[in-house]
């Protein structure tokens, strides 16, 4: 086996037996290590023999746009789920550094981007983590963060989902700024969520699993099942609706057809 053009490896298919893998063939130590834990392999079956060219390049990793803009763009997204996966990103292994801060630069836009040149060339994925969250991470202090976490009641337009959701960001806001322990957070969601629901119906169909269920999750979701039932069983009451509305609106137009074109035309 020979290194070929651009990297690559000359080898021949024939002289390895079929069974055998073609990275066991090549060898582990020919495999570059750390270099985004993805390989690319083309191939290429040269004219007249049966060697094959192998081409390995590093896999850089895509992160959703982020700018800072107000109100985000509908091609971004917001900081923190931003920065939440450049945090998984990290805690990847086979995930080189070098390719991880290729794809912050081609994912930040904007004033996000223009934040990064004063940092330099040289600036590590922990430099621009710190001056992003500088910038747009939260700043909300503890009481903030609890006043507005038990003032939230559920909006008349916003589903249960979207009600969890943000009440769950809130108190991840607080545990990661060190404000909460996360022990608290299944029982102090589960009694916000529940006694915060707008809906009066909802949450008379939903008592006994509330007073039954001391899992946050389950609760949610055993809520999530009757919001559904409750607005299948609205929207045929207004399909009826409609549709009596139809028939009288019929009747009235017969009747005015026959005022206007029966035997009492003209009088």
């Amino acid at each position: 086996m020979a290194e070929a053009e651009g990297g690559g490896y000359d080898f021949d298919v024939s002289a390895r037996p079929k069974s055998t893998p073609l990275r066991s063939f090549i060898g582990e130590s020919q495999f570059p290590k750390g270099r985004g834990g993805v390989l690319q392999m083309l191939s290429e079956t040269r004219p007249g023999n049966s060697t094959q060219v192998v081409n390995m390049s590093p896999f850089i990793p895509k992160l959703p746009f982020f700018s800072g803009d107000e109100p985000v763009p509908k091609t971004e997204c917001t900081f923190v789920e931003w920065r939440y996966e450049v945090k998984c990103l990290i805690s990847e292994p086979d995930i080189h550094e070098h390719y991880l801060l290729q794809a912050i630069r081609r994912s930040v836009r904007g004033t996000a981007r223009r934040l990064l040149i004063p940092l330099g060339e040289n600036a590590t994925v922990t430099d621009i983590l710190e001056k992003l969250d500088a910038m747009f991470g939260d700043v909300s202090t503890h009481g903030m963060i609890m006043q507005e976490f038990f003032n939230a009641i559920q909006r008349v337009d916003e589903n249960v989902t979207s009600f969890a959701c943000r009440l769950e960001t809130l108190l991840q806001t607080a545990i990661e700024n060190g404000h909460m322990s996360p022990q608290s957070k299944n029982d102090l969601l589960r009694h916000k969520f529940w006694t915060s629901l707008n809906s009066e119906t909802l949450k008379g169909q939903t008592r006994h699993k509330y007073d039954t269920l001391s899992d946050f999750n389950s609760l949610f979701r055993e809520i999530r099942t009757v919001e559904k039932e409750i607005s299948l069983t609205t929207e045929g009451a207004d399909m009826d609706n409609i549709g009596v509305e139809a028939e009288a609106l019929d009747r009235i137009s017969q009747k005015s057809n026959l005022f206007c074109c029966g035997p009492y035309r003209g009088w």
